[in-house]
């Protein structure tokens, strides 16, 4: 899914004024000393600690002083392209595109952790082993994980976001997609076009995921039976419930009882 190839992790502690072309995904932490830093449209010139997404052939100017401390992470990969908004990238993930910011900054409180962190990717990477460069590829997910915790969506500050937390809200999946876009202002066709720029996918597909995703949580934590947990989630025939897990999962409703349910599975059965 990550497709990561880690070609270097370098660490730079020296006065440098730059001009030149990513040649692959670039994953930055700068610690200190920055002077400005000017990159897929944006200009930096906060030196506060930071990490900087980039893909590759990205034009970078930037100016550092001697009192630098920064790490670059450089691997090959497909799923990182320039974003279409100013300032963002768009990771590819299972096909649909999500954005993310170049430039994140990073709490005081938080550097010290990241530092170390830094230090033990760039010594896993001196040292080759397939367990180090595994290491090292999950220390970007795990970079990204945070940024994705950090960016969370805001509540209801665009349009889709709005019909997002309405579509959370939604529990029991009874609110038409009609009615729910009218509570935004909008037109179900026009906000369906704003949900799948902002997310990449359509509202329809956010609330089917999200229902399976329940349904999911609810075979594996509860002792509700199957009729239950098809009627919980929205789903009025027992056919089109388990035929719709069966598409999200690989497998039927009752083998998720018998895989993932802590007990018997006669407590679940089929409707």
């Amino acid at each position: 899914m990550w497709q990561f190839q880690v070609k270097h992790v370098g660490r730079y502690c020296y006065a440098q004024v730059a001009d030149y072309i990513t040649p692959c995904f670039t994953l930055g932490f700068t610690l200190s000393g920055l002077r400005w830093w000017d990159s897929s449209g944006i200009r930096i010139t906060d030196g506060c600690p930071h990490f900087t997404f980039l893909p590759g052939h990205c034009r970078t100017q930037f100016e550092y002083g001697p009192d630098r401390e920064n790490y670059a992470v450089l691997a090959e990969t497909d799923v990182v392209q320039l974003g279409h908004s100013p300032g963002t990238i768009d990771w590819n993930y299972g096909g649909s595109k999500v954005a993310l910011p170049t430039f994140v900054p990073v709490p005081a409180e938080s550097v010290p952790g990241w530092q170390a962190e830094f230090i033990r990717l760039r010594e896993a990477f001196l040292a080759p082993t397939p367990r180090n460069l595994l290491r090292v590829e999950a220390g970007i997910i795990n970079v990204l994980r945070w940024v994705l915790d950090a960016n969370a969506d805001r509540l209801a500050a665009t349009p889709a976001e709005a019909l997002k937390k309405l579509l959370d809200d939604d529990v029991r999946h009874g609110e038409s997609l009609a009615k729910l876009s009218r509570r935004c202002g909008y037109s179900a066709d026009h906000l369906r076009l704003m949900f799948a720029r902002q997310y990449g996918l359509t509202p329809k597909a956010y609330r089917d995921r999200r229902r399976l995703a329940r349904a999911m949580e609810l075979i594996a934590n509860s002792r509700l039976s199957l009729k239950e947990i098809a009627r919980a989630t929205g789903f009025t025939h027992g056919a089109h419930f388990a035929n719709s897990f069966r598409r999200a999962f690989g497998i039927s409703p009752r083998e998720g009882v018998r895989r993932f349910r802590h007990e018997p599975a006669e407590y679940a059965p089929d409707p």
